[in-house]
């Protein structure tokens, strides 16, 4: 399996968030054409997660199908491949096939793919697929030891990565002509519309900090995703990531670790893009990673 032809075909689809159904019927294609049993787990009324298996799990590799907008089609430059979603994370997911296909046809059975919708806003993919309402999406969650993640890494394993809490801040406010100033109240003096916090801590310091500004603005909690620590192997560069990942939301998938090819700093630009060289380093990588994991049980 060709992980940079299979890279391109999927960026050339959009799938910006929640858009996803047709590039989920088109990954659900591929991979039954490979050999892989595939169930699909519905979110939503038109979008599902992918769950692609050989055998019963032992190891999944997962990543997202969505990307955040606007779509850009794919091009190749030299030895990188341009595109909306090249980094973020469709070269990964081509990778990450590659490596299961890889695996599959070696006899290695125990490794699973897990891809979901909506990781760009709120993750209600990655929810679903930890609820495991789905049978067969149920049984693998309880077998699975490992999840290994893919994201912009730079293709180094994660130590660990920081988490987010977001809220809003409603504030009311009071009119009055310019010249005037001091007849009104201004509601943007004491509002800001949305804060969103990187946290390295548990979020509940956070909002007991906000409780001090209660009495001038009213508080709508959004969204909390803690900060993980993460398993590592040996024979990897290793980093701790400011960003946050669908990982502390599948916790009943295992073991998490974190890896991927390309860089964070061109994901979600207009130039986005994955190196050739390192998505095709980026299958041996996930191998090696499997295997480990699978010889350490």
């Amino acid at each position: 399996m060709d992980p940079i032809a299979f890279t391109r075909a999927l960026v050339d689809i959009d799938s910006t968030t929640g858009r996803e159904a047709e590039a989920g019927r088109w990954l659900s294609r591929q991979l039954r054409e490979a050999g892989f049993t595939v169930v699909e787990q519905e979110v939503d009324a038109t979008r599902f997660n992918i769950l692609a298996l050989a055998g019963p799990p032992t190891v999944v590799f997962s990543t997202h199908v969505d990307c955040v907008p606007p779509f850009v089609p794919a091009r190749i430059e030299g030895d990188r491949l341009y595109g909306r979603g090249a980094c973020d994370a469709k070269g990964i997911l081509a990778a990450q096939v590659a490596a299961a296909d890889r695996l599959r046809r070696e006899g290695e059975t125990r490794v699973g793919l897990l891809f979901v919708v909506g990781e760009e806003r709120g993750s209600d993919g990655a929810k679903a697929a930890n609820d495991a309402a789905d049978q067969g999406v149920s049984e693998a969650a309880r077998g699975c030891r490992y999840l290994v993640d893919g994201e912009p890494t730079d293709s180094r394993l994660g130590l660990a990565t920081r988490g987010m809490l977001r809220v809003k801040l409603h504030a009311s406010g009071r009119a009055a002509h310019s010249a005037f100033p001091e007849l009104g109240a201004s509601a943007i003096d004491t509002l800001i519309d949305a804060l969103m916090f990187r946290t390295v801590a548990d979020g509940a310091t956070i909002r007991q900090a906000l409780e001090l500004i209660e009495r001038r603005v009213r508080i709508e909690h959004v969204l909390e995703v803690p900060p993980v620590r993460l398993t590592t192997v040996p024979g990897f560069d290793t980093a701790v990531f400011p960003f946050t990942t669908d990982i502390p939301l599948l916790d009943r998938w295992g073991t998490p670790l974190l890896f991927g090819p390309g860089s964070i700093h061109v994901a979600h630009t207009a130039e986005e893009y994955v190196s050739i060289a390192e998505l095709h380093a980026a299958v041996d990588h996930y191998i090696t990673i499997a295997r480990h994991l699978l010889n350490t049980m």
